[in-house]
């Protein structure tokens, strides 16, 4: 019925139906809060006695941080971040801003550290007039990359304009960002399998306008890690509609396994075999998983991703028009609990089981992993502080948020799971 709207058009009055029913949305959005408790679908999100595969170590403060130049500018929030291994050294690149919404004062700072307790500045990265989020380390041929996205200066709304690349050069400095693919586009993880390096990206312009329509997310190959072609040319590889964030793995035979964001919709387990990589089978999951980072350990795939507190996404009546089932759905994901939530990811079956909640509150989940060895992986994560009140996720987006930095270690025995 509206496939003939100009979208500007469209954006525009979704925008005026917003904001006349933003007061009925905080005040329903809170009373959502108030009673909504995580009672889990067995199907899904089933949290049992089966032996936890790692030992989670205490949480320690990296962004605000005792380890950290001392003249380094940050703002109250530090989120979006990676960290990598490369050199000899441990790399973390994190987003720093006054608040989580797009905001041109927003920045990216690269640190390095030998040890993990005291860190150096390498580079930092501020575009004029640009939010920059999405920072992505990737270590290729003895090389490292560091990736992000630049979006429009509008917090009120999702506006990629494109992705941007640098380098690390011999010297320790490092080159000039520059733009690279298509634009419009959001990088999300990369990561090197096979000689080759490997890069999920999505669509980002128009995600909120068309919710469950576009098929966005790509899985994108290059020998260079300067250069990327899409595996499935200008369509994406998965059927459904509507993708956006994408974690991936490559299995010993080289098969993908990935778990992918759905807007107002929930997330999808996808699988697919090493001769077709132009094409993957997925199952539906109601619940989001934002955010997601997947990493294997002794053939097993995990997952450290955002988990909802209020449940499954749920949309609304069938008969009410699509732009306010998506508000609604939104609605309610915005004013509900989150954790970060280790995950494993069982490939055969296509689903999801949450293991554990790590230490997490408010605004949170946003993982990097670095494999130290014989089962152990340092991890970096945000997260509002969890010492203080646990909001609502939209309320814990614009208070202070911290980086912290914790090790899963393989548990030879297991301990019991628990949320």
């Amino acid at each position: 019925m509206t496939a003939g709207v100009p979208p500007t058009v469209k954006r525009l009055a979704f925008g005026l139906l917003a904001l006349a029913l933003l007061p009925v949305a905080v005040a329903a959005g809170l009373f959502v809060h108030g009673w909504q408790r995580d009672v889990p679908d067995p199907r899904f999100h089933e949290f049992d006695d089966r032996p936890l595969p790692f030992v989670v170590g205490e949480a320690t403060p990296l962004v605000p941080g005792p380890g950290l130049p001392a003249d380094l500018p940050l703002g109250a929030a530090n989120n979006n971040l990676d960290v990598a291994f490369h050199a000899g050294r441990f790399f973390l690149g994190f987003r720093t801003a006054p608040h989580h919404w797009a905001t041109d004062a927003a920045k990216l700072h690269v640190l390095s550290s030998v040890d993990r307790e005291r860190w150096e500045h390498e580079a930092s990265f501020d575009l004029a007039e640009r939010d920059l989020r999405e920072p992505r380390f990737l270590v290729l041929d003895g090389r490292l990359f560091f990736y992000f996205f630049e979006a429009a200066d509008r917090a009120t709304g999702f506006a990629p304009i494109g992705m941007r690349a640098s380098e690390r050069r011999a010297d320790g400095s490092w080159s000039p960002d520059e733009p690279f693919h298509e634009p419009e586009h959001v990088v999300w993880r990369a990561k090197v399998h096979g000689g080759s390096a490997w890069m999920s990206v999505y669509r980002g312009s128009g995600l909120y306008e068309e919710p469950g329509r576009a098929r966005r997310t790509r899985l994108l190959r290059s020998d260079d890690g300067r250069h990327w072609e899409s595996v499935s040319g200008a369509e994406s590889p998965i059927a459904q509609g509507g993708t956006s964030e994408c974690a991936f793995e490559f299995d010993a035979e080289g098969n993908l396994v990935a778990l992918v964001r759905v807007e107002a919709r929930g997330a999808l387990v996808c699988t697919a075999p090493a001769d077709r990589l132009e094409r993957w089978d997925c199952d539906e999951t109601p619940y989001r998983h934002d955010s997601p980072l997947l990493f294997q350990d002794e053939g097993r795939f995990f997952a450290l991703a955002r988990r909802n507190l209020g449940g499954p996404i749920e949309s609304g009546p069938g008969f009410w028009p699509d732009q306010l089932r998506f508000l609604y759905a939104q609605l309610r994901y915005w004013f509900a609990r989150k954790r970060t939530t280790l995950y494993e990811l069982l490939p055969e079956e296509r689903r999801m089981v949450p293991l554990v909640d790590l230490p997490s509150a408010g605004d949170t989940a946003f993982a990097g992993i670095v494999p130290l060895g014989e089962g152990r992986f340092w991890v970096a994560n945000y997260t509002s502080p969890i010492e203080e009140l646990d909001p609502p996720w939209v309320v814990g987006q614009s208070r202070p948020t911290r980086i912290v930095g914790f090790e899963l270690r393989r548990a030879p025995e297991g301990a019991l799971a628990g949320p």
